[in-house]
């Protein structure tokens, strides 16, 4: 009875492979089996080298290049295979951002946001782009909120109506709190600068 409900729902014969997305980020040296560092699963957290070189190597898996920056290893480029040009904008800002880059917001992305406003000429770019849960969009909806990226650092700054400074960067590709010392003492100036008193950062 539960095959042929999911083959009524699904029309696929039982037994058959369903399709699924899923966003699985490694290293090349993990891929080819050089090292066994672990995977990162969006959405799911770590995964075990050996299981993702399996997921990676299937037949009816799908690769693409995803490029991370080298000075803070945040994701900054996908392959243009599967997607039209929007809608890779939109995954590359999803699996850049990871989660919402507002204020202390750690909530699943709902909408991707202007920095620049489209209708002050900010353009529909992924440098230009930033993973919000719908609180936060609305929240940055104020016009009193100011909200800018540096060009040269890519840190987003945020201040609010009561002055508050809150500076994001995108996470790491393979997570939070990864990273070689030198990226992860990077990450750390550039959110919170010197010059800067540690309670109005973040």
């Amino acid at each position: 009875m539960t095959d042929t409900l999911v083959a009524r729902v699904t029309g696929l014969e039982q037994g058959a492979v369903v399709p699924a997305h899923v966003n699985l980020v490694m290293t090349e040296q993990t891929l080819l089996g050089l090292d066994d560092s672990p995977a990162h699963l969006y959405g799911g957290g770590p995964l075990p080298a050996h299981v993702a070189r399996e997921l990676a190597t299937s037949t009816t898996a799908w690769l693409r290049r995803i490029r991370s920056d080298p000075v803070d290893g945040s994701v900054c480029e996908i392959d243009a295979r599967r997607r039209r040009f929007d809608g890779l904008v939109r995954e590359l800002v999803t699996l850049r951002d990871q989660h919402c880059q507002g204020i202390q917001c750690a909530s699943p992305i709902r909408d991707i946001d202007h920095i620049i406003e489209h209708s002050k000429g900010g353009l529909t770019v992924a440098s230009n782009g930033q993973g919000l849960s719908k609180n936060c969009h609305v929240a940055r909806g104020d016009a009193r909120m100011t909200v800018g990226r540096d060009p040269d650092t890519a840190v987003v700054r945020w201040e609010t109506t009561t002055g508050l400074v809150h500076r994001n960067l995108p996470p790491p590709a393979l997570g939070s709190g990864t990273g070689d010392n030198r990226q992860l003492q990077l990450r750390h100036f550039l959110l919170h600068p010197p010059d800067s008193p540690a309670s109005s950062g973040c």
